[in-house]
């Protein structure tokens, strides 16, 4: 469905900060607790700067989600998740 359609996140982010009026920040915090959790998680895994990999983690996926919507290639999505799964493995074992 993310593949096809979007991000429901994303979409609802852009959506937010176009009409403004404040609901800007209800679309950063949308983002912001979910880069929050992810950071804790990096930080459980005793990796160094988690809010960073956090960042990278979130940036990657709603990217690949964007652009597997656009070209309506789901494999976009697909490869992207499993690069950052090797990644975050990788991160485990070090």
């Amino acid at each position: 469905m993310v593949a096809v359609q979007g991000c429901p996140l994303g979409t609802l982010s852009v959506e937010l900060v176009d009409h403004g009026n404040g609901l800007d920040r209800q679309a950063a915090k949308l983002f912001s607790d979910l880069i929050d959790w992810s950071a804790e998680q990096f930080r459980v895994m005793g990796c160094r700067d988690p809010r960073d990999h956090a960042v990278t983690l979130i940036s990657t996926v709603q990217g690949a989600a964007l652009l597997a919507s656009t070209f309506c290639d789901p494999e976009i999505l697909v490869s992207q998740v499993r690069r950052l799964e090797r990644w975050i493995d990788s991160l485990a074992r070090s």
